[in-house]
């Protein structure tokens, strides 16, 4: 995603990847915001909205916030979608933050997405970006970035515990995805 947006190809990129025209961009990476020299503020409130904690809160790989899609991108090399809370009993906020948020995003239980199914950091990514798009009024889209031949299967288990709409999106999306889109453009 650097190296698109240094080749200023980021905006059409998106463009592509999820059917809206993009115009602008701010690339943040492990919750830099370039914009605001520091952590994004945004995303330190939904952390807080949550009741995760600022210093050890949740942290996207990559988000792009445009001005009509805020996109989380989690990327995975060799590691799996496949997470579970560290400490069982503490669910912080996720259920009863942003006035009962997970109630209006989920179709699963807490403990279904979370532990069962061992998907806690989709969900918590998920939850936070659905929570901070509605803060600026975007659309969101969240991508689970995988090689070709992992996770194959990793967007229909993920559909089958939340709730899309035309505004907020779960997809699958590939490394080869990507640099056939750079070779394209070659």
């Amino acid at each position: 995603m650097r190296f698109l947006d240094r080749q200023g190809l980021l905006t059409t990129f998106l463009t592509q990847l999820s059917k809206n025209e993009i115009k602008e961009t701010e690339l943040i990476l492990w919750s830099y915001s370039p914009n605001e020299k520091s952590n994004w503020s945004l995303l330190n409130k939904a952390r807080i909205e949550f009741g995760e904690t600022v210093a050890r809160g949740s942290e996207p790989d990559i988000i792009i916030r445009t001005d009509k899609v805020l996109y989380f991108i989690e990327a995975k090399l060799s590691a799996k979608n496949e997470t579970k809370p560290s400490d069982l009993q503490n669910r912080k906020k996720y259920e009863t933050g942003g006035n009962g948020l997970f109630r209006q995003i989920f179709k699963s239980d807490y403990e279904t997405v979370a532990i069962k199914e061992e998907r806690y950091e989709l969900m918590r990514y998920w939850l936070l970006g659905s929570w901070m798009a509605g803060q600026l009024g975007t659309d969101f889209e969240f991508y689970s970035l995988v090689m070709s031949s992992r996770d194959q299967e990793i967007q229909a288990e993920f559909d089958k515990h939340i709730i899309e709409t035309n505004e907020r999106k779960f997809s699958r999306l590939t490394w080869e995805q990507i640099c056939n889109f750079v070779k394209t453009l070659t």
